[in-house]
């Protein structure tokens, strides 16, 4: 009897582009394409600098016709809280994960929280930390019990004294990439149980 082995798209920002340059280009012996699956399950990552909820459902929602995808991991939110209420940015990831799931048809939808910056505390963006933990908060709620879709924490991320973050305060260095993996590994072990 054959196996059915599932597609597993991981959809979202620069996050998701930066972590699948850094895989192409074997940044760490520890990591490897297809996230050392059991079942060798196909993993593919999308991700374009700067995207928002709106700019991906928009622009790269056409993708899944390419990936056809059970699983969908949804790294997005973080663009979006500089100009956005968190609770307007969580009704948004709400919106797009039933989009995903009813009208595209992905098996499991995982949506990743929102990790902090370090952010000077006189930058414009110093509030980013606190709008972060209000979006965390109120998609825990939403997506509480909702059949096919979870959220997921990046653990190590809010334990860190964020050594894991570029000098831009932004993005993951090589330690923080290699956690980011490790993270959307669970990610994606998670949703294959849920299948």
């Amino acid at each position: 009897m054959a196996v059915c082995v599932p597609n597993i798209l991981i959809l979202g920002h620069s996050f998701v582009r930066r972590l699948r340059d850094d895989l192409a280009a074997r940044f760490d012996a520890r990591a490897a394409p297809n996230f050392h699956l059991p079942e060798s399950g196909h993993v593919s990552l999308f991700g374009t600098g700067g995207r928002t909820v709106e700019k991906l459902s928009k622009y790269d929602l056409s993708s899944l016709h390419k990936y056809r995808p059970d699983i969908v991991i949804l790294e997005i939110g973080t663009n979006d809280l500089s100009t956005l209420p968190p609770e307007v940015v969580g009704s948004q990831i709400d919106d797009l994960a039933h989009v995903l799931r009813y009208q595209y048809k992905v098996r499991v939808v995982g949506v990743c929280q929102v990790i902090n910056r370090n952010t000077p505390q006189k930058s414009p963006d110093c509030h980013f930390n606190a709008k972060a933990a209000l979006l965390r908060q109120y998609l825990s709620v939403v997506l509480d019990n909702q059949p096919g879709i979870f959220l997921w924490e990046h653990k190590e991320f809010y334990r860190s004294d964020r050594s894991f973050l570029c000098s831009d305060g932004v993005h993951c260095n090589a330690k923080g990439q290699y956690h980011l993996y490790r993270s959307y590994r669970g990610a994606i072990l998670k949703a294959l149980a849920l299948l």
